[in-house]
């Protein structure tokens, strides 16, 4: 056996993500990424501001700071517009590799096959995960008011 020989077992085996070309990397990890990236600078952001505005010492603080909310609810929308972009980049990325291995999901999982489509498909579960929680936290800062008032 040389190094140019194919691996044991390998022979003439398509490569498991065949349909690659028709998708960038970027494009994939864009999808699989971007929405819970979002969702952790928006909580990094807000917990900060609203924390401090409630209770900034020992004492907790008897009304909300002045324009508080618009500037959390922008940064509400902002990141769900980024969010609902990483979802869209995940779903045309399923949508170009979905013919990718013909078969259904239990003999993909077996075999290995389609990785690009594997990883778009986790970019929509994970997106829409997170969009669906940013939702409910901007409808919640929407409707409660700001420091138990």
């Amino acid at each position: 056996m040389t190094a140019q020989d194919p691996p044991a077992g390998r022979g003439d085996q398509e490569h498991p993500s065949p349909h690659r070309e028709r998708t960038s990397l970027l494009a994939l990890w864009t999808g699989l990424a971007l929405a819970p990236l979002t969702w952790f600078i928006q909580l990094s952001i807000e917990t900060p501001l609203l924390s401090q505005a409630c209770y900034p010492r020992d004492e907790p603080f008897q009304g909300a700071l002045p324009g508080l909310s618009l500037v959390v609810l922008a940064v509400d929308a902002i990141s769900l517009v980024v969010a609902v972009a990483g979802l869209l980049v995940a779903w045309r990325t399923w949508r170009r590799t979905s013919h990718e291995v013909p078969g259904k999901g239990a003999r993909l999982l077996a075999s290995g096959d389609g990785r690009s489509r594997f990883m778009a498909m986790a970019g929509i579960l994970s997106s829409g995960l997170v969009v669906t929680a940013m939702l409910y936290v901007g409808v919640t800062h929407l409707l409660l008011p700001g420091c138990g008032q």
